[in-house]
């Protein structure tokens, strides 16, 4: 798996490059959980509300996620194959253990500061940093990427991975029929969380081998997500303690 670098080889066979990730979490103190994720120049905010009895009256006994999806800039909300809003509510009602918060309402709001392509991925990948960061509690860490597909002169299935906004506008002008595949998995579990498939050619070869190079995408880009928030996660947690020193000592010399 490999970086794209500033001039993407669009002609290349096989094309399986990764674009660079960058993950921040716990970027806003006012939330129960926050992530901030770029994916080359996508760029998405998530913060999530702690589970709270709901000002109206909820009937079922699980938890109830409202999710809002807010675009910086009008221009920058391309058009997507699929409702950005719909499919993480579905994918996340899902993944949430909603059952250990009865009655409850879980409030997400994902700001989209940039869309250069990868949206469904950059979603995703917050919304379930932010979830974890709040303590939510889920079946897994949700990793997530899209890959495209399309059939050569020779009838082969050529694939492509993580593509920016213009090089889905490029395929799509040479082959109008271009396969999308959108993929959710759950490291852990070594799951499928969530696949949505678009395009003339969804046979269920043409899904098998797109899903399976997304999901070699997904274990690195996992990896990376697992390190980070261990790393971010401990590190505050670290100076939380160390807080907490300073105060039982304070205490100390005060008596």
């Amino acid at each position: 798996m490999y970086q794209k670098g500033s001039s993407p080889p669009l002609s290349t066979k096989g094309f399986n490059q990764i674009r660079p990730l960058g993950i921040d979490i716990g970027i806003s103190a006012a939330s129960a959980g926050s992530s901030y994720i770029t994916l080359g120049e996508t760029k998405v905010k998530c913060c999530v509300s702690a589970p709270r009895p709901s000002s109206k009256r909820i009937i079922r006994e699980t938890a109830i996620l409202s999710i809002s999806v807010r675009h910086s800039r009008s221009d920058g909300e391309h058009q997507q194959d699929f409702d950005i809003k719909a499919v993480l509510t579905e994918l996340f009602e899902g993944h949430i253990l909603v059952r250990r918060y009865p009655h409850q309402l879980i409030q997400a709001w994902i700001t989209v500061e940039e869309n250069d392509g990868g949206l469904f991925a950059a979603c995703v990948m917050a919304l379930s940093l932010a979830l974890t960061d709040a303590g939510i509690q889920m079946k897994d860490m949700v990793a997530a990427t899209s890959v495209y597909g399309y059939r050569g002169i020779d009838g082969s299935l050529q694939m492509v991975l993580d593509l920016t906004s213009s090089e889905e506008e490029y395929y799509l002008r040479l082959h109008p029929g271009l396969s999308r595949l959108h993929l959710a998995y759950c490291p852990s579990l070594r799951k499928v969380a969530y696949l949505l498939c678009t395009g003339e050619d969804i046979r269920w070869e043409t899904i098998s081998s797109m899903s399976s190079l997304a999901e070699t995408a997904c274990e690195v880009i996992a990896a990376e997500m697992k390190s980070t928030t261990a790393e971010q996660v401990g590190w505050r947690n670290t100076d939380s303690n160390q807080m907490a020193n300073i105060g039982a000592k304070c205490q100390e010399i005060e008596l």
